[in-house]
């Protein structure tokens, strides 16, 4: 029976434990609710039970966990990911000898896992992961007979995998997945013994060891290895040997960002080595966070297939190598926080599949080139904050209907903001859905706080153009995007007024035009932004009363509003009255 995707409610019938010739249930992909009902243990050649990704809560011991009618298990396959079971595993549950596949990712099952579980003899398939398995030290005995493991996924609980230095696995894994539980503080030796390994997880894992040598040869023939989140030290191998090394044909990931890697500092040190370069297949490269220096190996042009790279906050100098404009392939290219200098090379308009180029705090000194907004047309995050650029905004820009953040802060830009911005569409209509095979990492002063977007920043809809030398008026297109969470153009050199039709960011969150010659009045459609959490009017030449009501009410802060002589009212102390008095005055004087 296979009822598998067909979003049918309610509970599992009770009057499904009659079934006693059934060999295979199979009611994933529902909105089944309730528990695993009791009479499932009638069924007593069922092979293959798979209620993963409902609603399904309860303990499994009231369930799986209760005595068998039957002489024999016949269970091959037990699928309940992602659903809300709690309890222990019921031990019933080990005596199923038989069992190829137990998968019970994303659960709430909770206690130690029993040492029976390694007489699972055919077990192939093992995915524990993000459970709340906690107590329990895995050791060799967990392990004992899985001679059949190919899959070993027990990522996202609180457990210690301590086995012996010497320890030999009986299995030899394709798929490892130990991220996030206590494997270190040794580097484990046992994974040289996997042979077949094709990924293999272990982000942060309490590990504060070298790479030691063998680890070379998972370069070659691994897929995916995510080392990251770690405190492993000393440097990559400047030289890797291995037999695949001119025999890669599949993609490859090879993820060390955050890591730190070296002694005191805790640090990756030393220089990306050109031996990454051979990594023909390469689709994700991350050495970022690290304390790498150097140069980017101009060989780098070489990997023709890499979707994403991120050498960002390391200690890299130099140019941009022209190579780089090669990967036509690239949608990600993370150099921020590094210590480039120079210019852009012409050779990055050739990435016309770019979704995100961040190059800020660096000391690159450019004009922003046009060729940007003519040929990356889907783009969608561009940072440059913190470098040396200068001149005018290019129009170019506004040919890129899909951008979301445009942060050009603390730079030398001059001239006036384009009127053409309204062209930016997403900050209009808000972003479409797209979709990458990796999580992103860009951080935004917004706020007045550093805030970092990774899994959330395809929310984030942005403009920074503060701290430049930009003059003119604030464009009245600029409030046509609607769209927009944050916009700063403090510390610039913009007059005028502040436009009426303000109220038209209606989605704004944070709003700096702070340090500017700004005059007038602030408007009262301001109190209108119900999302406002964050403003910045001080040190203008705004005057009048200060609007009241809505969401201003909240914005209690004198600072806010520092720096504008002529404002009066709440939550200054200056009564406006006074203030038209003195002001009145003053003009009699005059006459």
């Amino acid at each position: 029976m296979d009822l598998s995707g067909n979003n049918i409610q309610g509970l599992i019938p009770h009057c499904f434990g009659n079934l006693t010739s059934l060999t295979s249930l199979h009611l994933a992909r529902n909105r089944l609710e309730g528990s695993i009902p009791n009479s499932i243990r009638h069924l007593c050649r069922l092979q293959s039970l798979d209620l993963s990704v409902n609603e399904l809560s309860g303990s499994l011991t009231d369930s799986l966990g209760a005595p068998s009618e039957c002489l024999s298990y016949s269970l091959q396959m037990l699928s309940l990911d992602d659903n809300h079971f709690t309890g222990q595993l019921p031990n019933q549950l080990y005596m199923h000898t038989n069992l190829n596949t137990l998968s019970l990712y994303s659960n709430s099952l909770s206690g130690p896992l029993a040492d029976s579980l390694g007489n699972l003899s055919m077990l192939s398939f093992l995915d524990i992961s993000y459970n709340k398995f906690s107590g329990s030290i895995l050791s060799e005995s967990h392990f004992s007979k899985l001679t059949n493991l190919k899959a070993l996924a027990i990522s996202k609980n609180s457990l210690f995998l301590h086995v012996s230095p010497n320890w030999v696995p009986p299995f030899q894994a394709t798929e490892i997945y130990m991220d996030s539980i206590k494997v270190g503080p040794h580097f484990p030796q046992w994974l040289c013994t996997q042979t077949k390994l094709n990924f293999l997880y272990m982000s942060n894992a309490s590990i504060s060891d070298a790479i030691p040598d063998w680890f070379g040869n998972f370069f070659w023939t691994c897929s995916y290895i995510d080392l990251s989140k770690n405190d492993i030290r000393g440097e990559l191998p400047m030289r890797v040997e291995g037999r695949y090394m001119f025999e890669i044909d599949y993609r490859s990931t090879f993820e060390f960002s955050g890591n730190h890697l070296e002694f005191s500092s805790n640090h990756l040190t030393g220089e990306i080595p050109k031996w990454l370069c051979n990594l023909k297949d390469l689709a994700v490269l991350d050495i970022s966070s690290n304390k790498l220096f150097g140069e980017i190996p101009s060989c780098f042009g070489k990997l023709q297939e890499l979707e994403y790279l991120d050498l960002g906050n390391n200690h890299l100098f130099g140019h941009i190598p022209n190579s780089l404009g090669s990967l036509t392939n690239l949608h990600t290219l993370h150099l921020q926080n590094n210590k480039f200098k120079g210019g852009l090379p012409s050779s990055l308009q050739n990435l016309g599949r770019l979704v995100t180029l961040d190059l800020s705090e660096n000391g690159l000194m450019d004009v922003i080139p046009p060729w940007i907004g003519e040929n990356l047309p889907s783009l969608r995050f561009l940072n440059f904050q913190k470098n040396k650029f200068f001149g005018d905004i290019p129009l170019q820009l506004c040919y890129l209907k899909d951008l979301q953040l445009l942060n050009l802060a603390n730079n030398n830009i001059s001239g006036p903001i384009p009127r053409c911005f309204n062209n930016f569409t997403a900050m209009v209509n808000g972003f479409s859905i797209f979709l990458l095979n990796y999580v992103e990492n860009i951080h935004e002063d917004i706020k007045g706080l550093e805030l970092e977007y990774t899994t959330n920043l395809r929310f984030l809809i942005s403009i920074d153009l503060s701290e430049n030398h930009i003059i003119g008026e604030i464009p009245l297109e600029v409030m046509s995007l609607r769209a927009l969470n944050n916009l700063n153009l403090s510390r610039n050199n913009l007059s005028g007024t502040i436009p009426q039709t303000i109220d038209n960011l209606s989605k704004i969150e944070s709003l700096d035009l702070s340090m500017n010659a700004l005059s007038g009045p602030i408007p009262q459609s301001l109190s209108s932004l119900n999302f406002l959490s964050y403003l910045n009017l001080s040190f203008n030449k705004l005057y009048g009363r200060i609007p009241t009501g809505h969401q201003l009410q909240t914005l209690d802060n004198p600072s806010i509003y520092i720096g504008n002589e002529g404002l009066c009212g709440v939550p200054l102390l200056k009564s406006c009255l006074l203030w038209f008095l003195g002001k009145c005055r003053s003009i009699f004087c005059k006459g």
